[in-house]
């Protein structure tokens, strides 16, 4: 009788261990560098409030294939510039959203890295565009350029075309983020920096003759430069921003202005800023 007794109640504790696996998993698997920050004293205490809504977040980006890290990395932001918890876990929602559209972005091109850590690296950087000013639309155009002269979805090569298209948007994004040049010259530019024969290390150097002069007549002179920089392919370049420019200017409102992406799509609003600085609409790229 006793040894029946002993039998059921191992039964029980291995039941009652097994159900206790099932539901911290989510959080100890799913959540571990997020667990890890909200361990800390000092980060408990400022953002405890928000701690299982942070969890879920992380939750989230696991379901997608996604590291938490991404998401420690914009609470330590949030920390450090004392952003309110009610601001910062409104702002974590739309930065995950926007990891989301990335990720995608990426993996339907064929872009995306092989391991967790270099996706993740893969996300941070096009994420740095599109909180600086860029929107998704020429994200994805621009990516979507780069893929039509350059094919080769091998994981080498699409990793060297990767580092190539961020060069690209690097170089731009000065003339971008201070209002320039429009969303179609962005394109433009990237488009030619990335068909070039130049080394991506110069890129910058190309486009900053541009952002010294800054005068009437930039957008002419982008123009001579990207034919300059494109040189046999400048046709297939021309097309492809001509159809970019038709679409954002269908997407434009009633009084002229381009629509501002929708806050529930992950707009460009990180969570250590106060107001998104994104430009233009979401929307996919050219039909290859």
């Amino acid at each position: 009788m006793a040894d029946c007794c002993m039998k059921v109640r191992c039964r029980r504790a291995l039941l009652i261990a097994a159900l206790s696996m099932l539901v911290l998993s989510p959080l100890s698997l799913g959540a571990q560098e997020v667990e890890a920050w909200f361990s800390d004293g000092n980060h408990l205490a400022a953002y405890g409030s928000i701690r299982q809504a942070s969890l879920e977040l992380a939750r989230q980006l696991e379901m997608q294939g996604l590291t938490d890290r991404l998401l420690m990395l914009r609470l330590e932001e949030a920390y450090r510039k004392r952003i309110a918890p009610s601001k910062a876990i409104e702002s974590l929602k739309k930065d995950v959203a926007r990891f989301g559209t990335i990720a995608g972005m990426l993996a339907s091109r064929n872009l995306k890295a092989q391991t967790p850590a270099e996706v993740s690296e893969q996300i941070l950087r096009l994420d740095i565009f599109l909180r600086a000013g860029l929107s998704e639309q020429e994200c994805a155009f621009i990516l979507d350029i780069a893929l039509g002269w350059d094919g080769d979805r091998s994981s080498r090569k699409s990793q060297l075309l990767f580092n190539r298209i961020t060069a690209a948007m690097a170089a731009v994004l000065p003339l971008r983020s201070k209002g320039l040049i429009d969303a179609e010259t962005t394109v433009l530019l990237a488009g030619a920096l990335i068909m070039s024969d130049r080394p991506d290390t110069e890129f910058s150097a190309q486009i900053a003759p541009l952002e010294k002069a800054a005068g009437q007549n930039l957008q002419r002179d982008a123009a001579n430069l990207a034919k300059k920089l494109s040189a046999t392919r400048q046709n297939v370049l021309f097309e492809q921003v001509a159809r970019f420019g038709s679409l954002m200017r269908e997407q434009q409102n009633p009084d002229g202005q381009l629509q501002r992406p929708s806050t529930e799509g992950g707009g460009s609003q990180g969570a250590g800023e106060g107001q998104g600085q994104g430009k233009g609409n979401q929307g996919k790229g050219p039909s290859r």
